[in-house]
């Protein structure tokens, strides 16, 4: 089931076509009871801006319904994107728990995918000759 939706506030969020569609999707999440994480962009590179432009673009009927109502996460460059990355991961939902199961499904699946590879190739059965197969590694 879905149960958020990622909101990416930049320069260009609700421009043109773009940002009709975009308000109908928003309403549409509004309506659903989905989490709306609004991720406002600060790197000038990637068409971050001051938010303050939001209240000048996006459209009235959604600043009006409280779409801003919730604090928006900052995504700032070098050093700190990644802290940007982490705050956002929690308010989706992640915590240190899941991140580590998921670090070890990472893991186990790439134990695995090693060990398909490394493993003999089956041998034939019944009157097989005796003949061996060489396994090459790269």
């Amino acid at each position: 089931d879905v149960t958020h939706m990622l909101l990416y506030l930049n320069q260009t969020t609700w421009l043109e076509h773009d940002g009709e569609r975009l308000a109908e999707q928003v309403k549409q999440a509004r309506e659903d009871k989905l989490k709306i994480v609004m991720v406002h962009e600060n790197d000038p590179a990637l068409g971050g801006c001051a938010f303050d432009r939001m209240f000048e673009v996006t459209p009235q009927e959604l600043i009006n319904d409280g779409l801003y109502r919730d604090l928006a996460r900052s995504f700032f460059p070098g050093v700190y994107r990644e802290v940007s990355r982490v705050l956002l991961a929690k308010a989706l939902g992640a915590t240190a728990a899941k991140a580590k199961e998921s670090q070890q499904l990472r893991r186990a699946a790439a134990s695995a995918n090693r060990n398909i590879y490394a493993a003999p190739p089956p041998r034939p059965r019944g009157g097989g000759g005796g003949e061996r197969r060489r396994l090459f590694t790269a």
